[in-house]
């Protein structure tokens, strides 16, 4: 009995380690966006590059329609195959569900979970209000942070650049009124509540859930295993791996913003930037295997090459400026709102409510909004300047906003 007992206590001793090393401290920016954009590359492989939104503004389709709503007739919907299939086993449903997860296990071994309520319910209207402005903002010009960004720049399209410009204007607006907001504000003295304070110091308890949470991981394997594709499998395991990686190195779009702005720390933007880069690299060997001819003008399946529509560019830049600033209120973009709703917050998950509305509201007037405005010219660099200009201009390009923005890091 007393072996055993001492082979079980140093077995937890070694788990214990393990776990600190890997959880104990977070993980560089740099390495977030290293392995961010190897994921996104591996992601492509499989199936298709990264992306939140297009899988969940079919959630509100469902939604709605369990409530009586005729979603099946809309033309949205039936652009986005919304009901050829069973909620929740689509491949975007799996990895939305396994980013979330995978972040609600990280931050449990972490000792980082808890149930975070907002100190007023004013927090709460501003998550929902920015929420609404992110969810449509996101699908007007096909693609949130991720679909439109770090994905689009990488697949050598020229509308991710437009949508850049247009996430820092609104970035830029948004984090003005916070601070304003903030200069207005007297600081609460209210304590943290009894459940923050209870889950941030039991790491025992922390551990025994973030297990709980590889359990269900487990179970959710299996489930997909036996109901979906094997391609669905392999996309949950991958959004795990998202959902740990911007969890433990807070690879999120509204802290690089507001870093660069507040206090000219562009940590985390360099941690973008680095994703797009290799990123670029491996979405380009891809897409060369597909198409090695660029100039017949076919694209490549599953790149996101999206719509820019007439007139050229304003979508991407609109709907860039409205994620921007719906982000900032919200507290977190597309990635970042699914791995802090897998933190706890309370005000995070309020904000995906609100994106499902801002999807109800574009998806409403998509019968008129992608004839007259959304159905447009793709730009795709390589029909014009073939594979090696546009790869080169691309990553150069990539390289000299990542050497602009230490240049003016270090100026401040």
């Amino acid at each position: 009995m007393g072996n055993n007992r001492k082979m079980k206590m140093r077995m937890r001793e070694a788990l214990r380690e393990d776990l600190e090393k890997i959880f104990g401290k977070a993980w560089p920016a740099w390495l977030g966006g290293l392995l961010v954009g190897m994921f996104n590359v591996f992601e492509y492989i499989i199936k298709k590059p990264w992306g939140i939104t297009s899988a969940t503004s079919r959630w509100s389709g469902w939604i709605l329609n369990s409530f009586g709503v005729d979603t099946p007739n809309w033309l949205y919907f039936q652009q986005m195959k919304t009901f050829q299939n069973i909620p929740f086993l689509y491949d975007g449903d799996a990895i939305n569900v396994g980013v979330v997860l995978g972040a609600f296990i990280a931050a449990s071994l972490s000792y980082e979970f808890a149930i975070r309520r907002a100190r007023s319910n004013r927090v709460y209207m501003q998550a929902f209000a920015g929420g609404i402005l992110m969810g449509y903002g996101a699908r007007l010009c096909n693609g949130c942070n991720l679909g439109a960004l770090i994905c689009s720049i990488p697949s050598l399209s020229l509308s991710g650049w437009i949508f850049w410009l247009g996430l820092a204007l609104g970035a830029y607006i948004g984090i003005k009124f916070i601070v304003w907001q903030i200069t207005r504000m007297t600081v609460s003295s209210r304590p943290m509540s009894t459940t923050e304070k209870r889950s941030g110091l039991n790491e025992q308890r922390q551990t025994i859930i973030g297990l709980t949470g590889i359990l269900a991981a487990v179970a959710i394997t299996l489930f997909y295993s036996y109901f979906t594709k094997a391609e669905v499998v392999i996309l949950f395991l991958i959004g795990l791996a998202f959902g740990v990686i911007v969890q433990r190195s807070r690879f999120c779009f509204v802290t690089s913003f507001k870093d660069v702005f507040i206090s000219r720390d562009a940590t985390i933007f360099k941690a973008i930037i680095i994703a797009m880069l290799v990123a670029t690299i491996g979405f380009s060997l891809i897409m060369y295997k597909l198409v090695p001819d660029p100039s017949i003008g076919e694209l490549p399946a599953h790149a996101k090459i999206n719509n820019i529509g007439s007139p050229f560019g304003i979508p991407h830049l609109v709907g860039g400026i409205l994620f921007g600033l719906g982000m900032t209120l919200a507290g977190g973009c597309a990635s970042g709102t699914l791995y802090r709703m897998g933190e706890g917050y309370v005000s995070l998950w309020v904000a995906f409510l609100g994106t499902l509305v801002g999807y109800v509201f574009i998806a409403h007037n998509w019968q008129w909004l992608y004839p007259n405005l959304l159905e447009g010219t793709k730009v795709w660099l390589p029909r014009y300047l073939g594979w090696g200009g546009s790869v080169f201009l691309t990553l150069s390009a990539l390289m000299g906003v990542y050497a602009l923005i230490t240049y003016w890091e270090a100026s401040g």
